[in-house]
């Protein structure tokens, strides 16, 4: 599901995978529907025209974890579907596409525990998203090249969740440096809130967590690139005895 919904070019410059796929759905939704490295059955459907797309899926919508299913061959098709659903425009100047927005909608109909008494079950989950990349300053000799915004929501409200509300923010730049047309700069923060019933009810949980993530990719010829980054990680797990943390890595990777 992560490779055709909730996408971004932009998002996909990060490293941290919170700029992926929701992290106010991945952690609600538990091991319910189809991402990397589990896979669940689908129905999926896509039907573009001009510079509107409109597509949807329709998964089982309940998995069970590695623990119990190491090789996952156990579906449970019966138990639940989770459907998902977005529409896309696409808006084009000279021939190359300088935008993109997308709003998404998703629907789980299996029953969640509540988060504050676990002894409770809740029929359903629903939520919704927005997704934009807009370039702001293209390079009118090289289509795909310049500066481009970035901005994300989703919500997902309900007892049934832990995190409601998850917003990001941020820009990539491509061809920054002279003489180096492929290489990109991202920025980007990422706000994640806690259910702020839950909150309430521990008395021991940050009401949000986030991350501020900065990298630069550097294309080395034809095959290879090498990436730093940078994150600031504020309020890690949302727990008020853990400090911030500064983390830094470097990638390298290899095309073929």
């Amino acid at each position: 599901m992560n490779s055709s919904f909730g996408t971004s070019s932009s998002a996909g410059r990060s490293i941290h995978s919170a700029f992926g796929m929701y992290p106010s759905v991945t952690p609600n939704a538990g091991y319910s529907f189809s991402i990397f490295p589990r896979t669940i059955p689908t129905v999926y459907a896509k039907y573009n025209v001009n510079q509107i797309t409109v597509q949807a899926a329709a998964y089982a919508g309940a998995s069970t974890s590695f623990d119990e299913a190491p090789y996952n061959l156990h579906w449970n098709l019966d138990e639940s579907v989770y459907l998902v659903g977005e529409i896309h425009y696409k808006n084009n100047k000279r021939g190359a596409q300088t935008g993109l927005y997308k709003l998404g909608f998703f629907y789980h109909s299996s029953d969640f525990p509540d988060v504050t008494q676990v002894a409770n079950l809740i029929r359903g989950n629903r939520g919704c998203y927005l997704i934009a990349d807009h370039m702001l300053l293209p390079e009118s000799d090289h289509p795909g090249q310049g500066l481009k915004l970035l901005a994300q929501i989703s919500m997902a409200s309900g007892n049934q969740n832990l995190l409601d509300l998850y917003n990001s923010a941020g820009f990539t730049y491509q061809g920054l440096l002279p003489q180096r047309d492929q290489d990109v700069l991202f920025f980007g923060m990422v706000n994640s809130f806690i259910n702020q019933e839950l909150q309430e009810v521990t008395g021991t949980m940050e009401s949000n967590r986030a991350i501020v993530e900065m990298n630069y990719t550097l294309t080395l010829g034809n095959y290879f690139t090498l990436q730093p980054n940078l994150e600031y990680i504020v309020n890690p797990g949302a727990d008020p005895t853990l400090e911030n943390a500064l983390l830094g890595m470097l990638r390298f990777s290899i095309k073929y």
